[in-house]
Order: C-alpha cells, then structure tokens, then sequence
C-alpha cells in the first residue's frame, strides 16, 4: 500500500488520474499496485489507468527515462523518431515521450498524425537516428495502450539492449520526480522538430521498389480495411499508384479508439472482415486487405467464386516466399 499512499499524497497527480485513484475498490486498488508494470523486449504494454500496474504518463515516463539514458550511453548527441496509432491517449503518450526525452537533450522527430509502425521502423533509418518510439497496443481490446522502443537499425530492441533500458529505468527512485518542460516550448526551442510529408513520401517511393512484377492492375479491385487505426492513407496511396483500383471501408477508416465496428481489431479474426466482405460483394472485388491499428500485421481475403476466404500472416508468408522463389 506504500505505492497507493504516494500516489494518494502526490498533488501534482493529473486530474483525471486523481478522480480515478479516488474512486478505486480495494480490489481495484490491489490490482494498480500491487506490481510495477513490466518492460518486456520490446517495451511496455498495459490497461490504461491510475497505478504503477498501469498504462499512464508516469509509469510510461519510468520507461522513457530508461530509453534515454540507454541512448545517452550509446550515442554522442542521440536523436530519436517517435510516432503514434489512434488509440486513446496515444498522442498524449506520444508528446509525453517527446518532452521527456528532449528534456533530457535528445533531439526528438514527430510525427503529427497517426502513423503505421512500419514507417517509424523506416523513418529511423531514413532520418538516421538513434531510435525510435511508437505509441501503440496493437492489436489488443481499447482498454489497452503500449510503448514500443527500436534501435537505430529501424527493429525492436534485443533482450540484451531492452535489459540495458530495464536496468536504466529501474535506477529512478521517484517517477514523480521527473519535471519535463512542456511540449509546444519543446518544439518553440526547436528540440522537437514536427515533420513534414517527406518521410512518408520516401516510404511510398521505396515500398513500390519492392513490386516484383508489373501486373494489369487496371481491373483488378482491392477493398481496403485499417481496422480504423493508421494505414488507409498511405495504404490506398500505395496501391493506387501501383495502379489498382482502392475501394476503402469508409466507416473503419475512422480513426475509432474504440474500434466500434469489430469485435477486436485482429486483421487474422474472420469477424474483422465482415464489413470489408460486404463491400467486396458490393463491387466484385478481388481481393481483401485489412492491417491491424498500427499496421504491423495484415489479413487477405480473397475470392473464390461467389465466396471470399480468409489467409492468416503464416500463409501470406508462405505465399510470399513461394512467389519471390518462383519469380
């Protein structure tokens, strides 16, 4: 109960974080407490709440604390590349991040809108950072949100180096002693630079290098789903210029955090394409797509007569590998 009673007495807790705390059950109570939510090998990933077992800026900035003084170690004059899904609270988790680390002298990349994880990983190496931070849970019901850490070869962090992160974090005694400078002064000063269309521009410029064959595209149709997280716009811009025909699942490109038309927003979940199904119906489409909130992981539907069946990330794969060795 030491944690909850620090908790209790912190004055500078946010307001809806204070409102929450004072409403918890002791049962609830428990549960926030009762353990500090866990780094993993590629960060965190928790409820969103009130409590050191929970998603929020503090225990979020215990992290970014750990993956500042990793970098700091690592690099002279360190820079980093943060972007964020639609999830609650993502752009609140993504400029807390930001201050945190620019506060602490690390020169921080931000994207200004939803983006798909793939295009961080890219955005690292194109801007040739130090690293990178995306804001996301994936694919995990909308209760949840996650902080994903990369190293400056645009992957995850490996266990050795996610340990280093861990053991940095785990030296910070007090998560309430961190005092970031704001966000907008951050940017004012020009230690968070907000970035324009250039990266995604060169991401769709290197993604249609990796097509293998030109194809008739001009008569074939794809229905294209984000589950209503980050991939629509450069998705359907992709794919238009390669040449096909895009028809979009208007209700799922609503950057939803509730995810309100799907059961769960798993691209692999037959249930998710109920809505992309009936608008292949609708227009004769060929195939297709859906990409999980922050479009890490995709889902083929493709037809077969009157009917469309659905192919899990395993057989895409596998598919894939198939093509690129025959061809």
């Amino acid at each position: 109960m030491q944690e909850y009673i620090k908790w209790k007495n912190y004055e500078g807790l946010s307001e809806d974080l204070k409102e929450e705390l004072n409403s918890l059950s002791e049962e609830e109570i428990n549960d926030a407490f009762y353990k500090h939510l866990e780094f993993g090998t590629g960060g965190i990933r928790g409820i969103m709440g009130v409590g050191i077992n929970r998603m929020n800026i503090y225990t979020l900035n215990k992290a970014n604390y750990g993956y500042a003084k990793f970098l700091l170690n690592h690099f002279n004059n360190p820079t980093v590349v943060i972007a964020y899904d639609n999830r609650k609270n993502s752009r609140l988790f993504a400029e807390s991040s930001a201050s945190l680390l620019a506060s602490m002298g690390i020169k921080v990349y931000f994207f200004p809108e939803i983006t798909p994880t793939p295009v961080l990983s890219f955005a690292i190496r194109y801007l040739k950072t130090s690293g990178g931070i995306v804001i996301t849970a994936s694919h995990n019901p909308p209760i949840y949100n996650g902080y994903k850490v990369y190293a400056n070869d645009g992957s995850q962090l490996s266990p050795e180096l996610a340990k280093e992160v861990i053991d940095e974090a785990s030296k910070l005694e007090d998560i309430f002693s961190l005092n970031p400078k704001p966000y907008k002064d951050l940017v004012a000063e020009g230690l968070i630079e907000v970035l324009d269309d250039n990266v995604n521009d060169a991401y769709i410029s290197e993604a249609k290098k990796l097509s293998v064959n030109k194809l008739d595209s001009t008569s074939f149709k794809i229905v294209l789903t984000p589950l209503h997280g980050t991939s629509w716009k450069l998705g359907k811009r992709l794919l238009n210029e390669l040449g096909y025909d895009v028809i979009l699942v208007d209700e799922q490109c609503v950057a939803d955090p509730n995810f309100s038309t799907v059961k769960s927003p798993n691209p692999e979940d037959k249930d998710a394409f109920t809505y992309a199904i009936r608008y292949a119906k609708a227009n004769d489409a060929d195939l297709c797509l859906a990409t999980d909130p922050d479009a890490d992981r995709i889902g083929i539907a493709y037809k077969d007569n009157d009917e469309y069946k659905i192919i899990d990330g395993n057989q895409i794969g596998a598919l894939m590998l198939y093509y690129l060795v025959e061809n």
